[in-house]
């Protein structure tokens, strides 16, 4: 699966419903680890959604012959959609794809078009992933799939216009903010999928500021 161009695509998508801008660049732009004689380089770039909240999109090279591109979007303005985490690997000719939700509302959630987009896609063989706490709090309509790459890429890009048109007309509670930084605190505390290399190139406690401050900002 070729992951160059994702992140614009992506961005082109969200565009189409929202005005999306760049967030200045800093220490957090280009990360290297190990610092010498690095394996693994991240690229990180932060948006402003107007009106909806801060987009993450982290590209990973490493030189073991594995990329990733991560993508995740709070709607930290309160509008009754869940949380959007999207990672796509590719390694060995092994491509597998995850669209994640997580409904933090009170249950007012409008997830038709959600659902929609994962019947499009119910063919693609299921990942079978390995035990963890996060995986019972998914929304149902989350799509963890592998296998044919270039229908797995519309599958994220039609979950994103999915998630637009969905936010661009969902109504506000406030109270949804609170209940993303809860669930964002529970990520923390009880460990979510890139803890073990955040904790190795930040350190516990740069991994926690990095997790709120960057990856998923409310």
């Amino acid at each position: 699966m070729n992951l160059n161009g994702i992140q614009e695509q992506v961005l082109a998508v969200l565009k189409e419903s929202f005005t999306v801008t760049e967030l200045p660049h800093d220490t957090y732009t280009e990360v290297k680890y190990p610092k010498f004689l690095p394996v693994m380089h991240f690229h990180i770039r932060r948006y402003d959604v107007d009106g909806l909240g801060q987009l993450f999109i982290m590209h990973t090279e490493t030189k073991v012959g594995m990329e990733l591109v991560t993508v995740s979007l709070p709607a930290a303005k309160g509008q009754n959609v869940p949380y959007l985490l999207i990672d796509m690997m590719s390694m060995k000719n092994k491509d597998t794809v995850m669209v994640e939700y997580y409904d933090c509302t009170d249950g007012k959630v409008q997830a038709q078009a959600f659902e929609q987009v994962k019947e499009t896609y119910r063919s693609l063989p299921d990942y079978r992933e390995d035990v963890a706490w996060y995986i019972h709090e998914r929304a149902p309509y989350s799509l963890i799939k592998r296998g044919d790459a270039g229908r797995m890429v519309r599958m994220v890009l039609d979950s994103v216009k999915a998630y637009a048109k969905t936010a661009k007309t969902a109504s506000v509670d406030p109270a949804n903010a609170q209940r993303l930084i809860e669930f964002r605190e529970r990520m923390i505390s009880k460990g979510n999928p890139a803890t073990d290399i955040t904790n190795k190139v930040f350190g516990a406690k740069g991994a926690g500021d990095f997790f709120r401050n960057c990856i998923f900002k409310v």
